[in-house]
């Protein structure tokens, strides 16, 4: 159970207590660390099914980069896919050149077998250069 002084008193119709949520999330939630240059692990946490790209993953970059055209694992299952695009979501998909550590976006897979790419089937992603990737914890500090 959480302290009742960790509770902030927040409403979104009256605008009250945003700016403490905000600066809660800045003191609480750190930054990705300089992970830029280490091999891509990133974690699935949504994905649809496009006919025409295929699996559309929706993720989280832990470490690395995720460029289009790269070639990318998905751990559980041991797929391999070359990516056809990549970019965020804002609300609509919008290309961008790479995801890196600390971004949240989409890869367009091509994988046309819509069970490869869910997050029930694989949880992480990995470059085919990373040999013993991690396990990812996604976490909050705020948990106790």
């Amino acid at each position: 159970a959480l302290p009742a002084d960790d509770i902030l008193k927040v409403s979104a119709k009256e605008g009250t207590g945003v700016e403490e949520v905000l600066e809660r999330i800045v003191r609480d939630c750190p930054p990705p660390g300089d992970h830029e240059d280490m091999a891509l692990r990133a974690l699935i946490f949504d994905s649809v099914f496009d006919s025409f790209q295929g699996v559309i993953a929706h993720i989280r970059v832990v470490e690395g980069t995720v460029k289009k055209s790269e070639r990318i694992r998905f751990l559980a299952t041991k797929v391999e896919a070359e990516l056809l695009d990549v970019g965020t979501l804002s609300p609509d998909r919008a290309t961008k050149e790479a995801l890196g550590p600390g971004e949240i976006g989409y890869i367009a897979t091509g994988i046309k077998e819509p069970s490869s790419g869910t997050p029930t089937a694989n949880r992480v992603i990995a470059s085919l250069n990373c040999q013993s990737p991690m396990p990812i914890r996604w976490h909050s500090n705020l948990e106790r």
